[in-house]
């Protein structure tokens, strides 16, 4: 029995490849299973080739569960991104004694603007929490924010920015910053008309240059080639 909750199995199963004709699947195309049947928090979530001299960006980072578990068994060089005041300052209080982590207090992106966000107590918060306050916050160009760190090389990357990994991967194919970057796990959101599709595209466009290592559905990781 699964232990997905049923509306977001019905979400993945409307989408997922997996259940179509295998022989239909592109080449690069893998299915692992479901993310909560195979402990995925304690298993591939947390477990990478990179050591203490490899650089890892955390995006959209929240409270820095992630960034904490990585440091603990890692200890990398770390750069957190994550614009909402509430979140970023839990994460800086956890994470503030540690040299080897730059913090980033913006959103990143495909352009310098400013974007709205829900004032909530959880992630998620530019898309959830319906009638709470907003916040007005600064998003920057990732590929300015690259140039301005001088990181020639991203060891690994992880990306939950709830629902702006659409725009933000593009940028990362146009601007050839998906070049630098050996590891990207990424979180998808699917919730306006044409995700799906668009989804498709960007893994078409990222299997070019980078192998898709395990796939759980909304979560999946690649590796540069």
């Amino acid at each position: 029995m699964s232990v997905i909750a049923p509306q977001v199995l019905e979400r993945i199963q409307l989408w997922g490849r997996h259940l179509g004709n295998r022989d239909q699947w592109p080449e690069w195309y893998v299915w692992s299973g479901g993310w909560y049947e195979n402990n995925c928090e304690a298993t591939v979530y947390v477990t990478w080739p990179i050591d203490a001299g490899s650089v890892v960006f955390d995006v959209g980072g929240y409270e820095g569960a992630w960034s904490r578990k990585i440091i603990e068994k890692y200890d990398p060089i770390l750069h957190f991104f994550e614009p909402v005041p509430r979140a970023f300052k839990i994460a800086h209080e956890h994470l503030s004694g540690n040299p080897k982590v730059q913090f980033h207090h913006y959103a990143v992106g495909a352009e310098n603007l400013q974007v709205t966000f829900r004032d909530c107590d959880r992630d998620g918060a530019g898309e959830y929490a319906e009638g709470e306050p907003t916040l007005t916050l600064p998003m920057r160009r990732f590929s300015d924010v690259l140039e301005e760190t001088g990181v020639s090389r991203i060891d690994l990357m992880a990306l939950n920015i709830e629902g702006g990994e659409y725009e933000f991967l593009d940028h990362l194919i146009v601007s050839g910053c998906l070049g630098v970057i050996e590891r990207i796990m990424i979180q998808w959101h699917w919730r306006g008309e044409g995700d799906h599709e668009r989804q498709q595209a960007l893994q078409e466009h990222m299997a070019q240059t980078h192998k898709m290592v395990w796939n759980y559905g909304a979560h999946e990781a690649w590796e540069k080639r």
